[in-house]
């Protein structure tokens, strides 16, 4: 719902190694935690980027948000 809103393509799934190595942002979500930036996988580095931090801000923003699904 966050990322709709914010404009960004959204596509839910289960992903490879390979597509994680190809990915710019990685994040993952909790009911209880929010949005968390992976900081790494093995060897692969990400940066927390522009998407994750615009998803991140949106949350903290509106903590009590009611998400439809």
């Amino acid at each position: 719902y966050l990322a709709v809103q914010a404009g960004f393509p959204l596509q839910e799934g289960l992903y490879t190694w390979s597509d994680l190595q190809q990915a710019s942002e990685v994040f993952i979500t909790s009911t209880s935690r929010g949005i968390l930036p992976v900081s790494s996988i093995g060897n692969q580095v990400y940066a927390v980027g522009p998407h994750t931090q615009t998803l991140m801000d949106r949350l903290e923003a509106a903590p009590d948000i009611e998400l439809d699904f």
